[in-house]
This record gives structure tokens, sequence and C-alpha cells, in this order.
């Protein structure tokens, strides 16, 4: 059971590391806590992103 914990916390670890890149977040941020919340940093995560976008979106708006 704790060798399938170790497993899913790595992964998730990855996971989270790639989605922040692919994002242009801080990856280890996003890395570290993939491996402390696993799989539960995920609706976090979406929010996060959602709100980098709105971001990104008012700027350009902006003159």
């Amino acid at each position: 059971m704790l060798m399938f914990v170790v497993v899913i916390q790595v992964f998730s670890a990855l996971l989270f590391g790639n989605f922040a890149f692919n994002h242009a977040m801080p990856v280890s941020r996003w890395a570290f806590i993939g491996m402390i919340m696993g799989p539960f940093a995920w609706p976090m995560f979406q929010a996060h992103v959602r709100l980098n976008r709105m971001k990104q979106s008012s700027s350009s708006l902006t003159v």
C-alpha cells in the first residue's frame, strides 16, 4: 500500500511539472505541490491556469 502511494505521488509530481511547463507556469512549484497533494491538486491547478489566461487576455486588451 505504501509503495502504491509513493508511486502515485511521484507520478503526480511528474505530471504536474509537465502541465506547468506547457502552461508557462513555475515548474518546480507545481511539481512540489503535485508531489505533496497528489491528484487532489488538480482543481487548484486548473484555477491557476484559468487565472493566468484571464491575466494574459486582459493585459493584451490594454494599451
